[in-house]
């Protein structure tokens, strides 16, 4: 059976991993829009795809501060087990 501490380091990896493949993901559809704003197709609406742009950035802002909290409390996580 895992310590306390393995299981919270483990849940802590689980978490950081689901950011970053969501980081990863919302990059890719960011930069895919972002070629299409640039090159727009007749079936596109440049209106819609800047409202979608902007949803994504939302999100991408969203992500970021998800990260950087995450980031924070591994780094807290780290200091409080090498101090024991």
């Amino acid at each position: 059976m895992a310590s306390p501490n393995q299981e919270l380091l483990n849940e802590i990896k689980k978490t950081y991993d689901e950011l970053k493949f969501k980081k990863e993901k919302l990059l890719s559809e960011i930069t895919l829009l972002s070629e299409s704003i640039k090159n727009p197709t007749c079936s596109s609406s440049t209106e819609e795809q800047k409202k979608l742009f902007e949803k994504l950035c939302e999100e991408m802002e969203q992500l970021k501060t998800e990260y950087e909290k995450l980031s924070c409390y591994v780094n807290f996580t780290k200091t409080a087990f090498n101090e024991k």
